[in-house]
């Protein structure tokens, strides 16, 4: 518990948002993971499924907090993922001064 209150307070001066989130997530994830193994008869399978969907809550956070932080929107942001690098301006030769 001690670990979980170190990491609140080591994001809590300009990401008190994050730090409750990642909080919230891992304590819904943990709490859920500890249900399925119990009920759910899946053993380890049942702790990674609630791991994970403890990490695409706080990625989507993440990932709205970022956006709105440089001032992007979701589809450009998204457009610029699929859109491949041009790898042609790397291999020009530097003009001569």
């Amino acid at each position: 518990m001690s670990t979980l209150w170190s990491i609140a307070n080591c994001f809590r001066p300009r990401h008190q948002g994050f730090a409750k989130v990642y909080l919230a997530s891992t304590v819904f994830a943990l709490t859920l993971a500890w249900v399925l193994v119990q009920y759910g008869h899946r053993g380890l399978r049942s702790v990674a499924c609630a791991m994970v969907l403890g990490e695409i809550v706080t990625s989507s956070y993440v990932l709205r907090a970022s956006l709105r932080l440089v001032q992007d929107q979701p589809l450009e942001f998204f457009r610029s993922l699929l859109t491949p690098p041009n790898l042609g301006v790397m291999f020009r030769p530097k003009p001569m001064s």
